[in-house]
């Protein structure tokens, strides 16, 4: 063998023929033969290598039971420590993918990532014990400090985020992107969350969708629900099939339910109106208590606060009206000034 390197009492021990093989550390490499492009650096480590070629082991007992395998790096105590005859895997932290035996294509990077899986693969975890809990599941990738730290069994998860759905244990296909977003949910699948504090306190909710800081923060079982733009839904908690797409849109409904509201500030301070659609910048954004009202237009409604069962189309249509119910407005002004009625 040609151009290696070897420092250490049983470092390369029984190397025969390989070549360009580093190994730094008490019986590192110490059973490797006929392999190529190793480099250990630590006690031990990768210290059962035999025929595996072109890994990297950095590290006091790192990829310690590994025989054949080739192309894996492993970075920090323990890294790797369980795996055997698998190839391509990439760990760097303390305890790093620790328990991985056979798992494949798994990468973990940072203390404790991916510190419990053992036969899951094709999983990617980024930051301080994100995903430390996982034995056997596939397909997640978490990104951020704690990020899917509880998660066991669940497969299929896309997280981002720290802290970001850091209870979830069992739930599959959910996508939880930004700083403490979906961090409360247990046993629950499909939920999408997307930006700081979405969805933070959901617990069992089902099939929610939120894009946008804040948004269904307070919300814990409700489902069915959709909240897109800056604090839309911010203040919902056990309410269903409410839809709302528009900064601030909703911000302040509690429990209403069955609500559509689509523009800036729509329905801005209804808390508990049920079955009510509006349309436009600030339609309805006065409106508290009230169901059944359609708006659709900007300012469509705007000074309407308990009066129930109007449908008001076009700009500023029945913009004045405060308490009036079962009106009818189409047309751009229409009934503008009409109040009490």
């Amino acid at each position: 063998g040609t151009f290696n390197n070897i420092f250490g009492v049983g470092a390369l021990f029984s190397e025969a023929t390989g070549d360009e093989n580093c190994a730094f550390g008490t019986n590192a490499l110490h059973d490797q033969n006929g392999a190529n492009a190793n480099s250990a650096f630590g006690s031990f480590a990768a210290t059962n290598i035999s025929t595996g070629s072109s890994t990297c082991a950095f590290g006091a007992g790192v990829l310690l039971t590994e025989t054949t395998g080739s192309f894996n790096s492993a970075f920090g105590y323990q890294a790797l420590n369980l795996q055997n005859g698998v190839s391509g895997s990439s760990a760097f932290g303390a305890f790093a993918g620790s328990s991985i035996s056979s798992g494949i294509n798994n990468s973990a990077f940072g203390f404790n990532a991916l510190k419990l899986a053992t036969t899951g693969s094709r999983n990617n975890a980024f930051g301080s014990s994100s995903l430390q809990a996982q034995t056997t599941s596939i397909n997640n990738c978490a990104f951020g400090s704690s990020s899917g730290a509880a998660l066991t069994t669940g497969n299929n998860n896309s997280i981002f985020g720290n802290s970001a759905l850091t209870a979830e244990v069992s739930g599959i296909s959910n996508c939880a992107f930004g700083h403490l977003a979906l961090t409360n949910q247990n046993g629950v699948s499909g939920t999408s969350a997307f930006g700081a504090f979405a969805g933070q306190n959901i617990t069992n909710g089902v099939f929610n969708s939120m894009f946008g800081w804040g948004t269904l923060g307070a919300e814990v079982g409700g489902d069915h629900n959709c909240a897109f733009g800056h604090s839309s839904l911010s203040l919902q908690n056990g309410a269903n099939s409410n839809s709302a797409f528009g900064s601030m849109s909703a911000e302040n409904l509690t429990t209403g339910s069955n609500n559509n509201v689509f523009g800036y500030n729509g329905l801005h301070i209804e808390t508990t109106g049920e079955s009510n659609s509006c349309f436009g910048n600030s339609s309805l954004s006065n409106q508290v208590g009230a169901s059944s009202n359609c708006a659709f237009g900007s300012l469509a409604g705007f000074s309407l606060t308990v009066g129930s069962f109007n449908n008001i189309f076009g700009h500023s249509a029945l913009e004045t009206e405060t308490t009036g119910a079962y009106n009818c407005a189409y047309g751009f002004n229409t009934l503008q000034e009409q109040v009490g009625v």
